[in-house]
């Protein structure tokens, strides 16, 4: 046996325990597996119990039929901690790369091997990102509970990668069970030489991660990845997303590097202490490998700051969430009372003002003997720019005025009904 181990420093470090997008569960052979992504890398988060068992004394062979062990020969250890595989029995006596140099050799293509479709049993050099994305701490791979604290080190599972691991133990050639509660050992794809191949190795005593090669008739947990990256499953890869203030308008900018089958963008606002809600759409691009800009424009909004994001749909229903962006429109620095629109008009117009203090108001509408027609507004209203709608749908063709009040500011404008 080789040991080949990075012995590293503790590092305190959180990682996503969030499922891989648009990939939450995977069900295969009838058992639901969850996904973990950790950095760009996809994960089942349980242990692959996949097969037929059979007795521990006995080689798996090539017959067509995965074959798997169950520790000390029970069907419920399968259940609880995963099947255990010998080396070509777990990769479907498929030929993995032999390098016996370096521990972390390059590797051309994926097996899948035992693992369902579009997953695949990692590489060694696979592993060695993980160990890399976690800091080298086993700890960070094991699930909350299992391995211990004593003298020697500190072995305690944190399950800050949400990687979960179970130590599940092993077995050896002829039949022998061992080290449950002890050793969490899983292949890799890639062979040491025709009769060895590498794995990784998780300790009860120890937060390394252990870079280990044996014999391939022993038998280890597999663990599957994703054929695609995390950032390769999102429907969109986004790029810039911003938003630009004009008066009372705001302008929602982004661009998508790539697109995968994306359907749609839903733009959803929420102003702060309030929920979410959809105020609009944007048709995606379905499929594009450079980059492709879009835009929304938000509207006559009142005063206040506002909270945007992204709700990226693909072809399928699944869908990811863009990052929130914020943007504030000002509080007007005058009173104003602008010319209704349309004008003329037949027969809704829109009237709008703006007030930069608390203040009462009214706004009233007047016929041209200046008698009164409609009162629109009459009460108090915070700093902020409102619009009201006015229907003279009962009203004869002509000349009409309107008139705000608000503090000491007061101003009449004049608009036609043209029926």
């Amino acid at each position: 046996m080789f040991l080949l181990y990075i012995v590293g420093l503790y590092i305190p470090a959180s990682y996503s325990q969030n499922p891989c997008p648009n990939v939450a569960t995977v069900v295969y052979a009838g058992k639901t597996y969850h996904t973990v992504a950790i950095g760009d890398q996809c994960w089942l988060k349980e242990n692959l119990d996949v097969g037929t068992q059979v007795n521990g004394t006995v080689n798996q062979t090539n017959n067509n039929i995965i074959e798997k062990y169950c520790y000390n020969d029970s069907a419920a250890n399968c259940t609880t901690y995963g099947g255990l595989y010998q080396w070509a029995e777990a990769v479907q006596y498929k030929n993995g790369t032999t390098d016996s140099i370096s521990p972390n050799p390059a590797f051309a293509g994926n097996i899948q091997g035992i693992c369902p479709t579009g997953w695949h049993i990692p590489t060694n050099a696979e592993y060695s990102t993980l160990q890399t994305t976690v800091s080298n701490n086993g700890n960070a791979l094991k699930a909350v509970g299992q391995g211990i604290l004593d003298g020697w080190g500190d072995g305690r599972g944190t399950n800050t990668s949400g990687f979960s691991a179970l130590l599940a133990g092993l077995s050896n050639y002829g039949g022998y069970f061992y080290s449950l509660s002890v050793y969490a050992p899983f292949w890799s794809s890639t062979q040491w030489d025709a009769a060895h191949a590498y794995f990784i190795h998780l300790n009860y005593d120890y937060n390394y991660i252990f870079f280990m090669d044996e014999n391939k008739s022993e038998g280890y947990n597999i663990r599957c990845m994703n054929d695609l990256s995390v950032s390769a499953l999102l429907p969109v890869e986004l790029g810039l997303f911003t938003a630009v203030v004009n008066e009372r308008t705001i302008q929602l900018n982004w661009e998508t590097k790539t697109e995968k089958n994306s359907d749609k963008f839903d733009i959803e606002r929420k102003t702060i202490d309030a929920a979410w809600a959809s105020i609009g759409s944007v048709k995606a691009s379905v499929l594009s490998n450079s980059p492709k800009q879009y835009s929304y424009i938000d509207k006559n909004l009142q005063s206040g700051k506002y909270q945007y994001r992204l709700k990226m749909i693909d072809n399928d229903g699944t869908f990811e969430y863009s990052k929130v962006i914020e943007a504030e429109v000002a509080v007007p620095k005058n009173y104003e009372l602008n010319q209704n629109f349309p004008n003329p008009f037949n027969p809704n117009t829109v009237i709008s003002y703006s007030l930069p203090l608390a203040s009462d108001i009214k706004l009233i509408v007047y016929n041209s003997l200046g008698q009164t027609v409609k009162v629109l507004e009459n009460g108090f209203k915070n700093a902020g720019t409102y619009s009201v709608n006015f229907n003279a749908d009962e009203l004869p063709s002509g000349t009409y005025f309107y008139k705000i009040e608000a503090g000491q500011f007061s101003q009449i404008k004049k608009m036609i009904l043209l029926k």
